[in-house]
């Protein structure tokens, strides 16, 4: 389908996407197909979209709207043990995938798989990508910290709700 949109979008250089499609369907060069879905779905198409997408997963109600309504949804399993949580773990309203390790404090946040979380440290409103090292003593807030980064002990960084901070993949901090 992408291609033939690419090709005849060559020689309707102005037409919007709903004009091509009606074109094309006009045209018999393409079939479209509907099927009625009254779940949960959120457009991202953007930094901010993207954040506020992982924080509805946070709300119980449009978490199950998503994955409770019975449809598959079909990922690429990892081979990672379950999130471990340390004595001095507190999470609060936040997803915690496997293969993490938290001893500090999650409050309001999504940390990704094999996430390290050190004790003393706290993630507040924030999203951890995956293979992050939060270390002791460390304050993360209204952040988005991509993959790789390592921020470091008892640093202190942080966005606001409005305008979250983005922590570069692979960053030392």
């Amino acid at each position: 389908m992408f291609r033939i949109l690419k090709e005849n979008l060559s020689s309707h250089p102005t037409i919007s996407l709903e004009g091509l499609i009606s074109l094309l369907v006009n045209k018999g060069k393409l079939k479209v197909h509907v099927g009625i879905y009254n779940g949960f779905v959120r457009c991202i198409d953007s930094f901010r979209a993207y954040i506020d997408a992982c924080f509805d997963m946070l709300d119980e109600k449009k978490y199950q709207a998503l994955f409770g309504n019975g449809l598959k949804i079909y990922t690429l399993p990892h081979e990672t043990p379950p999130a471990l949580y340390g004595s001095t773990a507190e999470i609060s309203n936040s997803l915690v995938s496997n293969g993490s390790v938290v001893e500090g404090k999650v409050i309001n946040s999504v940390i990704s798989r094999n996430v390290y979380i050190g004790k003393g440290a706290v993630v507040k409103d924030s999203i951890i990508f995956s293979n992050t090292r939060i270390e002791e003593g460390a304050k993360v807030t209204d952040c988005l910290v991509d993959k790789y980064a390592i921020i470091s002990k008892d640093h202190s960084i942080g966005g606001s709700k409005a305008s979250p901070l983005y922590i570069r993949q692979d960053a030392r901090i």
